[in-house]
Order: structure tokens, then C-alpha cells, then sequence
């Protein structure tokens, strides 16, 4: 929506379903849809990669998708070792640049749509192995066409921070969510009259798509573990009572 309305570039939009396509034609997000991979791919200046963090992978794994050499390829996946690993890999090389925009909501698809939805967020990139300078700089300037601000890091040091801002609430909010919903069943109504804004602020995020959450849990174990273990190192460790 941002590049299109903005008319910073001209937008082609992929999905395997009619529908979206129809939608993202009425609601203007696009200026071409199409359900062919091959004609969406092809000239392409630049070509993001916007699905969960497993098929993402698929895709860079998959010698059939015809990325042309010349185009640019990003990602907004939510975890970055194993995408960067998968996109140095590729054979024939592409020109790869790995990024997480840290914005959104909890809706999905097109109902998450939000024309400021960048302004002023934190856009980490993380250059590939094939990716020049000029690859890196081209996609900077993208991403502050969105209104976002973009820096670069390793997939090391991303993965190890979200792994505590992201996937850590993530699946706190999911394990609550399913909680709550069992004692529900068991104390009725009982349990939404005395459910104030703390509970429904901390499961927000458990309305998000499990799928995506999921994968971007599963790619990123080892440091949400770590995380889960550090919290619990600090539970257990008993508040000191100030003498009065």
C-alpha cells in the first residue's frame, strides 16, 4: 500500500488464491496480481519474500522458483540463520538481503493491512553473501520509502535478541491463551468477569497467525529456550523484603 500509494514503485502482487488477488486489486494495494510465479518473478527489481518463516525457506531451497539473477531478494521473516543460510546456499547464487520489519499486528493477510504501519519502526537487514554494498544500500533505501529506519546486523545477534522480545512473549501469550480457555470451560463465566486488561494485553499477540508463530518459534529454538530457562533462573532466585 505504502509503495504504491506513495507511487515509490510499481507493485506486483503473488498469492496462489483468486480471492486475495481480487482483494488486493480492489482495496488498490497492487497495480498487477497474478497467480504465476514465473510472470511475477520475471524483470523483478526486487522481490520480497512476505510468508512464514518454513516456506520462505522452501522457497530459497527450491531450484525450480526461476529468481532472475538480477533481482533483488528480501525476506521479513521473524528468525534469520537459518533464511541467510538457505539463500547463501542457493545454486545458482541470488543477490539476497535478509530482513524483519518490527511492525504488524495481530491480525492476518490483508486485514492486517495498515498504511503507516513502518513509520519510525526498526528494520534490521542482514547482508547476504552475494549481496554488494550497492544490493545493501538499494534495499535501505526501500525500506525508508516505507517510512521505516534500517540498520544492519548479523543473523547471529538477531536471532539472539528477538529470542527474547519476540518469541519468548509469543509463547507465553499462546500457553495463556490456552490455559485460560481450559479454566473457562471449567469456571464459565466466572473467569471473563474477572479478567481485566492485564490478561487480554499479555495474550494479545496469541491471535496472530499460530502457523507463522509457530515456524518462527521452531527456527529460533535454541535461543527461546535459553530465554525460557533465564526467566526461570530469575523466578526462582527469592525478593529480598526491605526492613522498614
Amino acid at each position: 500500500m505504502r509503495l504504491k500509494r506513495d507511487r515509490v514503485a510499481h507493485v506486483t502482487g503473488y498469492d496462489t488464491r483468486a480471492a486475495v488477488l481480487r482483494r488486493a486489486l480492489a482495496m488498490k494495494l497492487v497495480d498487477t496480481a497474478t497467480g504465476s510465479l514465473s510472470k511475477a518473478l520475471r524483470n523483478a527489481d526486487f522481490v520480497v519474500l512476505a510468508i512464514p518463516v518454513a516456506d520462505i525457506l522452501g522457497a530459497l531451497k527450491n531450484p525450480k522458483i526461476p529468481f532472475d539473477p538480477e533481482s533483488l531478494i528480501m525476506d521479513v521473516g521473524s528468525t534469520k540463520r537459518l533464511i541467510m543460510n538457505a539463500a547463501d546456499q542457493r545454486v545458482p547464487p541470488i543477490k539476497f538481503v535478509g530482513g524483519h520489519p518490527l511492525a504488524g499486528n495481530e491480525r492476518r493477510g490483508l486485514d492486517a493491512v495498515e498504511y503507516d504501519m513502518f513509520d519510525g519502526k526498526a528494520f534490521p537487514l542482514i547482508r547476504g553473501k552475494f549481496a554488494t554494498d550497492k544490493d545493501f544500500r538499494r534495499v535501505s533505501r526501500l525500506v525508508r520509502a516505507l517510512g521505516a529506519r534500517p540498520f544492519a546486523m548479523s543473523a547471529d545477534e538477531h536471532d539472539r535478541i528477538t529470542g527474547l522480545t519476540i518469541g519468548l512473549p509469543h509463547t507465553i501469550a499462546f500457553l495463556m491463551r490456552s490455559i485460560y480457555e481450559r479454566e473457562r470451560k471449567i469456571k464459565g463465566s466466572r473467569v471473563d468477569d474477572l479478567s481485566g486488561s492485564s490478561i487480554w494485553s499479555t495474550m494479545r499477540v496469541s491471535k496472530s497467525d499460530p502457523v507463522m508463530v509457530g515456524d518462527f518459534i521452531r527456527s529460533n529454538r535454541d535461543w527461546v529456550e535459553h530465554w525460557w530457562n533465564e526467566m526461570a533462573r530469575a523466578d526462582a532466585k527469592p525478593l529480598k523484603k526491605k526492613r522498614r
